[in-house]
């Protein structure tokens, strides 16, 4: 497996995301745009 797709996604102690991998967009189909700030 590539690193490219590795699913890698890290919160901060509020839940919120902080980091949205390559991989984590093609698994779960968003973008990090669209993820990073939400909990």
């Amino acid at each position: 497996m590539s690193d490219n797709f590795k699913s890698i996604i890290t919160c901060d102690l509020d839940g919120k995301v902080e980091t949205f991998s390559e991989g984590a967009q093609h698994l779960f189909g968003y973008s990090s745009e669209e993820v990073i700030g939400k909990k």
